[in-house]
């Protein structure tokens, strides 16, 4: 701000011959700096306050076609379509953005998704799946977060000693998400409530693995089947637009929910 708050209009009058004279003036110099500061916040083209963003990994693609559903639907493209309908009700939010690691039927790899993902900043990071079941009649959803090995925890640790116990900034690739599995887990059990509202039932708890897809990435992150692909009434679910559109709703919530309440814990204890 151009204003200092610790300058005193009453030293100018002692200081000044006329003092009435030096009143006016610091008014009147507080009027134009106040009108000048007004006119700099509304100039256009200033940027806004940054958005928060949200990575969007919609799993398979390419030659990988993941789940292989009744009729010929495959994961990866339901995983497509619902990133896409997520991305669309998400940025409706004037404080989210959102990075997807890719936006057509291609192969990514693993470290490339990784990759894209870190090289955003991400606020978090979901990624999308379906689900698999032997029993066709099995629906609602799965939440999963990142649980690191022994190994992994141990040489988190050995690191932090190194440093004097303080939390280790620079770790190697695979531990990226180690320091924040706590939210994670958090991020993880938002969600988990919002879509057992929005599913109308009961999908357990959300389900801690080592999972080498959140492994590198370097912000709390969850993975989501939306929905079991072995399953026909899933699936008409996941083509219906407004069915993707209201799921999609209830993770924005979680989303909100999550990054309001400060959920950025670091964990690794």
């Amino acid at each position: 701000s151009a204003l200092r708050t610790g300058d005193n209009p009453q030293s100018a009058i002692r200081n000044s011959a006329n003092s009435q004279f030096a009143i006016r003036n610091s008014q009147f110099t507080l009027i134009l700096l106040l009108c000048l500061a007004a006119a700099t916040a509304s100039l256009p083209g200033q940027q806004p306050a940054a958005r928060k963003v949200v990575v969007l990994d919609a799993g398979h693609g390419g030659d990988d076609n993941g789940v292989k559903g009744p009729g010929g639907t495959f994961e990866k493209d339901a995983a497509l379509l619902m990133a896409g309908t997520l991305r669309k009700i998400l940025k409706e939010d004037a404080g989210l953005d959102v990075a997807l690691t890719r936006e057509d039927d291609r192969r990514v790899s693993l470290e490339d998704r990784s990759v894209i993902a870190n090289r955003s900043k991400p606020a978090l990071f979901i990624g999308l799946h379906g689900a698999y079941s032997h029993n066709p009649a099995a629906s609602g959803f799965l939440v999963y977060y990142y649980q690191p090995t022994p190994d992994q925890a141990e040489r988190y640790h050995i690191l932090k000693r190194d440093v004097g116990g303080r939390e280790v900034q620079l770790v190697p690739w695979d531990l990226a998400q180690f320091r924040w599995s706590e939210a994670s887990k958090a991020l993880a059990g938002v969600l988990q409530l919002k879509l057992n509202v929005f599913y109308q039932q009961f999908s357990g708890a959300p389900v801690a693995l080592p999972l080498e897809q959140l492994s590198t990435v370097n912000c709390p992150a969850v993975i989501l089947e939306f929905a079991y692909l072995t399953n026909p009434d899933q699936i008409r679910k996941v083509q219906d637009p407004a069915w993707r559109e209201g799921c999609a709703r209830a993770v924005r919530e979680a989303v909100k929910e999550f990054l309001n309440t400060g959920q950025f814990i670091l964990g690794g204890d």
